[in-house]
C-alpha cells in the first residue's frame, strides 16, 4: 500500500495536474460529492480554484474549456462505450443517445435535427 501512495504522490503521469489532494489516491473525492448530488457544484469550485483542467481523481481529469469539449465528444476518433447501452435513456433499441454506430447515430441525429430548429420552435409559440 505505501508504495502504490508513493507511486501516486510522486510518478503518476497525471501529477502535473492541478486538484485536491484526496483526489490524487481516491476516486473517494467524487463519489463522495457524487452521492451527496452535489458533485457538479464542487467541480465548479474546483475550476474557480485550479483552473481549466482539474484532477478528480487518480486517473480522472475534468476539462471546462470549449477546445475539451470538442476534441472530447465532437472527435470522429473517438467511439462511444458499450456502457451507453445501459444508459437511463436506453430501451431494446438504439437511440441517438446510445447508438454506438455512427451512421445509425448520424441518422437519428439528422431525423431530431429537423424538429428542433429555431424555425420549428418558432411554431410552438403562442
Amino acid at each position: 500500500v505505501f508504495v502504490i501512495l508513493v507511486y501516486k504522490f510522486n510518478s503518476h503521469p497525471l501529477n502535473k495536474f492541478p486538484g485536491p489532494a484526496l483526489a490524487r489516491f481516491t476516486d473517494g473525492y467524487a463519489g463522495f460529492h457524487a452521492a451527496q448530488r452535489r458533485l457538479h457544484l464542487v467541480t465548479y469550485r474546483d475550476h474557480q480554484i485550479y483552473g481549466p483542467v482539474v484532477r478528480q481523481g487518480p486517473n480522472r481529469l475534468v476539462f471546462n474549456t470549449v477546445t475539451a469539449l470538442r476534441d472530447i465528444y465532437l472527435s470522429q476518433r473517438v467511439t462511444k462505450s458499450k456502457v451507453y447501452l445501459k444508459s437511463l435513456l436506453s430501451t431494446n433499441r438504439p437511440s441517438m443517445f446510445n447508438a454506438l454506430d455512427r451512421e445509425e447515430h448520424s441518422h437519428k441525429r439528422r431525423v431530431v435535427g429537423q424538429l428542433i430548429t429555431e424555425r420549428s420552435m418558432r411554431l410552438f409559440e403562442p
